[in-house]
């Protein structure tokens, strides 16, 4: 299966938002991540769209295309060669990134986490299906558990130069992410948030205010370079994610604690 023919098989199946990307007016074209993979991968990723709306009603939530393309980018154009994943449900981010960071050679590249054992479950039969293991060490553990930090640092053969949020959207949890893995990105790394728009607060159970107002109470703190993308999102915006995404860099010269 080549780049087109994927395309164009998720373009015209019948089904929930998973798809959207693929029948937006703005995509009329493959995302460039199918040039990285093999005909194999390609067909495999057809089967995990397809399966995954059959056994997981509820896996439409996660991160597409507008939102890998983005994170993608900044691996490729940095050689970026460490990422802490806050969540990773039914894999679709993990095998996405796990197969950029085989593209670009680089083993040991991904620590990836979540609480939800089946889907943990799951998604390690998904990693081992595109032969990822070598490049993705997931784990059955809260993502604001501290313990994580100790077994980040074994796995990388160097520092945590990223961290990607996208757990449990609530205000609270994400502070907790946000104050283990700020201190742990090398200085010049980057923090990625998905869910940071005002739609995306509907997300946090708690209703306190979700990803968004975690990151912005502690904009103040970091004094770091930032930007949160489609924050109020409209109809209309040349983003097409709702559900937004912010991107943080660690100043050069801070220390590690």
């Amino acid at each position: 299966m080549n780049s087109k023919e994927l395309y164009e098989a998720l373009a015209n199946h019948e089904g929930d938002a998973r798809f959207s990307w693929f029948k937006h007016e703005r995509h009329g074209y493959p995302p460039f991540i199918f040039n990285l993979m093999t005909g194999k991968d390609r067909a495999l990723l057809y089967q995990w769209y397809t399966e995954t709306q059959e056994q997981w009603p509820y896996g439409d939530g996660a991160s597409g295309f507008t939102t890998m393309s983005t994170v993608a980018g900044f691996l490729l154009g940095s050689g970026i060669r460490s990422m802490v994943q806050c969540g990773h449900y039914v894999g679709f981010s993990t095998i996405v990134l796990g197969l950029v960071f085989r593209y670009m050679g680089i083993k040991n590249a991904m620590y990836s986490m979540d609480v939800h054992e089946t889907a943990h479950e799951y998604t390690l039969k998904w990693v081992q299906r595109f032969g990822l293991g070598n490049y993705v060490h997931c784990v059955l553990r809260d993502s604001s558990d501290p313990a994580n930090i100790v077994d980040a640092r074994q796995y990388f053969s160097g520092s945590i130069e990223s961290v990607f949020i996208d757990s449990a959207h609530t205000y609270s949890h994400t502070v907790k992410e946000i104050n283990i893995w700020w201190k742990e990105i090398s200085p010049g790394g980057f923090m990625f948030l998905h869910d940071v728009s005002d739609i995306a607060k509907s997300y946090d159970v708690d209703n306190r205010g979700g990803v968004k107002l975690a990151l912005l109470e502690h904009l103040d703190e970091f004094s770091c370079q930032a930007m949160l993308i489609n924050s109020k999102w409209k109809n209309g915006s040349i983003y097409t994610d709702p559900c937004g995404l912010g991107i943080l860099q660690r100043p050069l010269g801070s220390s590690l604690v």
